[in-house]
């Protein structure tokens, strides 16, 4: 490892890509579609596609800053751009997610998972030198598994499959429950909907019926 730099590139990276895609969260709105989607998956396919554009150039842009501007050297730039890839797919899939599902609360939950992954997730300190419950929470932090393979794209050589692996099946997860919260509102909104038209036509034959009664009464 040349410098100190080198050493803490994983981490400083890890923590750039989840800060953008808080950013990215406060900015785009992926929940209300431009026209009514018929269905729950073209609705997330229209809002998930636009998030995986913006994850690419993002991958894209800070792999050329990276060893362009800062001239970091990394054992294998191909698992670099897959990792940081891979790492902003993940990391905007949990933002987006909290964020649709939760709203405003989502949005706070981003930040506190923030906080726990700059402590517990193996980017400062080792795991071992931080507290029991740092230690606790480390497996189950996303950052943890973007920082080692960070780690041995640059430095420390060797495979990258586990973490690629765990963070896809975390994207996986969340995007299915993007889609089953697009598939409840929809047919929610359908059935309030359908509830109103029927109230409506209810009111409408309701006060047709009465009109009708006065005149009959008016006539005698």
């Amino acid at each position: 490892m040349p410098n100190n730099g080198t050493g803490m590139a994983p981490f400083a990276i890890a923590i750039g890509i989840f800060v953008g895609g808080i950013a990215l969260g406060t900015m785009f709105d992926a929940y209300y579609p431009k026209s009514k989607p018929k269905y729950a998956l073209s609705w997330w396919a229209s809002k998930t596609s636009v998030i995986a554009v913006i994850a690419f150039l993002q991958a894209i842009l800070l792999l050329f800053t990276l060893t362009l501007g800062n001239h970091l050297l990394s054992n294998s730039q191909v698992k670099l751009f897959i990792s940081i890839l891979i790492g902003s797919i993940t990391f905007l899939s949990i933002i987006f997610c909290l964020k649709i599902i939760l709203g405003g609360f989502g949005t706070w939950l981003t930040t506190i998972i923030l906080v726990l992954q700059i402590s517990a997730s193996s980017g400062l300190y080792p795991v071992e030198l931080t507290s029991g419950f740092a230690r606790a929470i480390s497996p189950y932090l996303p950052m943890t598994y973007l920082i080692d393979a960070l780690r041995h794209a640059i430095s420390l050589g060797g495979s990258i499959t586990t973490d690629m692996v765990i963070m896809l099946i975390t994207t996986f997860f969340m995007n299915i429950f993007i889609i089953f919260k697009f598939h409840r509102d929809k047919w929610l909104k359908l059935a309030v909907v359908n509830l109103i038209g029927i109230t409506l036509i209810n009111l409408t034959y309701y006060a047709t019926m009465q009109m009708k009664h006065y005149r009959l009464l008016g006539n005698f």
